[in-house]
């Protein structure tokens, strides 16, 4: 028989070691399928068809087999090299992954069953009570809270009296009747700040004529940017009002919780101001309100736009002695788009406040009555 030549005997015995597998290969191998097996062990476990003793030692076991194929996996990605990295890295990576995400649904599932089983014990412990103890521990029926307040919006411009009113009515009351009377009149003061902010935008933004280019004096950059800014504030202050008016039920819980009012009671005086501002004349006012609210900030947006292009006309008049009447056209066309939403905002407000003194006295919030002790 021809013997193979000791260059290729070599050349054999090398291509066989490299083909053999790693130690890093089956340990990742190995890693995956202890997993997957532990994986098994941790469902049947679940299943709840051993009983109690049994299915703790599965549990333990199935613990033991996930941490051994983390180990493994561990090991192996620490062991990995280049000539190996194929046959290593997902097999292991997929070991320790699974290991770490059925370890932690055991754990969960292993607390969650701890809980439950605390929970049987302290029943049974209650059922085994003697009937003359169980009257005793019988809790007695307590009488749901009822809310104190009439509910209601009071007109915007008599809040601060209404305020006054129920804040000084508020020192007949205790407990939780005191805290949501405090939180109403707290509730009641935002929403007038947000109104009242809207008259100090409008005495700024109409403090000086910004219509008239004969009364701008300055034609540097910083002019243009002022002058909507007041326009910008405006639209910002009605927007606050909008919102303000939204969310009036569901921002009460804010100031219910900042006076303290336990949460149960909460619930009831929301519900209480939510079914007040439901009613139809309620919901009327609000609707009317709101639409202001938008029309005030279409003034705004559109004086943004005329104060711009009068400052532009403005800039360009002091430059050219007599302007051709196309450069004015611009400016114009603005200020004809603002006096119409200006007439809208208008109609708006007469809707709004439909009376001759401003806004109509209804629905102001009252309060019962304490009990005598």
């Amino acid at each position: 028989m021809e013997q193979p030549a000791p260059g290729q005997s070599q050349a054999n015995a090398i291509m066989n070691e490299e083909t053999k597998p790693t130690l890093a290969a089956g340990m990742a191998k190995r890693s995956l399928w202890i997993a997957i097996i532990a994986g098994g062990m941790g469902t049947a476990c679940r299943m709840e068809l051993v009983d109690r003793p049994t299915q703790a030692l599965l549990s333990l076991a199935t613990i033991a087999f996930l941490l051994i194929a983390i180990v493994f996996g561990a090991v192996a990605l620490i062991r990995i090299t280049e000539a190996d990295r194929k046959a290593v890295l997902m097999p292991a990576l997929g070991g320790v992954a699974l290991g770490l995400a059925l370890l932690a649904n055991l754990t969960y599932w292993g607390r969650d069953q701890w809980v439950r089983d605390r929970i049987r014990a302290r029943q049974a412990a209650e059922g085994q009570a003697s009937p003359e103890e169980t009257p005793a521990l019988r809790p007695r029926a307590v009488a749901p809270p009822k809310s104190a307040i009439h509910y209601g919006l009071p007109a915007l411009d008599e809040i601060p009296q209404v305020a006054a009113e129920l804040r000084a009515g508020a020192v007949r009351f205790q407990g939780d009747d005191s805290a949501a009377l405090r939180a109403w009149v707290t509730h009641l003061e935002k929403l007038h700040a947000a109104y009242t902010n809207t008259f100090a935008a409008s005495n700024r933004l109409h403090e000086v004529d910004l219509l008239d280019p004969k009364l701008v004096t300055t034609y540097d950059q910083d002019e243009p940017v002022r002058r909507r800014g007041l326009a910008n504030k405006y639209s910002d202050a009605w927007r606050a009002l909008d919102e303000s008016l939204r969310a009036f039920a569901h921002s009460y819980y804010s100031d219910l919780r900042d006076a303290r009012v336990s949460s149960d009671r909460s619930t009831v005086e929301g519900q209480a101001l939510s079914a007040a501002l439901d009613q139809p004349d309620t919901a009327a006012r609000v609707v009317a309100l709101r639409k202001l609210c938008a029309a005030e900030q279409a003034v705004g947006h559109h004086y943004n736009y005329a104060v711009s292009a009068v400052f532009t006309y403005a800039s360009l008049a002091s430059k050219i002695r007599n302007p051709i009447p196309s450069h004015r056209r611009e400016m114009d066309k603005q200020i004809a788009s603002l006096k119409e939403v200006e007439q809208a905002a208008a109609t708006a407000r007469r809707e709004a406040f439909p009376f001759p003194g401003g806004n109509p006295r209804q629905g102001d919030a009252r309060v019962d009555t304490p009990p005598n002790p």
